[in-house]
């Protein structure tokens, strides 16, 4: 099985969790891992499954992965397919509700519904901030009670969970 796994990361976390997904996969499958403004068209036609993996920042999933699932909703249609969205929100139990609706807006824009969606803890990589968004990442972080500690970067990616769902998604899509 050939698996594409298309990603976008701003400060690296997602890009991390594609090739940790990559990583696991390769134990039963083909994977090509690429950055969503590089997709070749050729990889594209040739996979037989692809994962998504795209952060949210400040409520939004990045344009540039939302351009890519429209022009390639057939494709993506076709074969089977997950998002994975990365976010704060799903970082806290109380934010769960509001990671799925970041996949409901994402969903309602794209007009994709994928076959699996995982909603992915990211990170706080505050070293990587810009002065301005690290003071409002900290205002964020201190009122879901996460650590404000701005020295250091803040990983709450369940690295575990992330090897199920790998292990998980090429599973079903061997079966699909």
């Amino acid at each position: 099985m050939k698996l594409l796994i298309v990603y976008a990361s701003k400060t690296g976390q997602t890009a991390k969790i594609a090739h940790r997904i990559a990583d696991v996969a390769r134990e039963s499958a083909e994977v090509t891992v690429v950055e969503v403004r590089a997709v070749p068209a050729d990889v594209l036609a040739a996979c037989d499954a692809i994962i998504v993996a795209t952060p949210v920042r400040f409520d939004h999933h990045p344009r540039r992965v939302i351009e890519f699932v429209r022009n390639n909703l057939g494709r993506l249609q076709s074969i089977h397919s997950a998002l994975v969205s990365v976010s704060g929100a799903s970082m806290t139990p109380a934010g769960a509700h509001q990671a799925e609706d970041y996949v409901t807006s994402f969903q309602a824009q794209t007009r994709w519904t994928p076959d699996q969606c995982e909603l992915v803890a990211g990170a706080m990589p505050f070293t990587k901030y810009d002065p301005f968004t690290r003071f409002i990442i900290r205002r964020i972080a201190r009122a879901k009670g996460l650590s404000t500690d701005t020295s250091r970067d803040h990983d709450y990616t369940d690295w575990d969970e992330i090897d199920r769902f790998a292990k998980a998604f090429v599973a079903r899509a061997a079966a699909a």
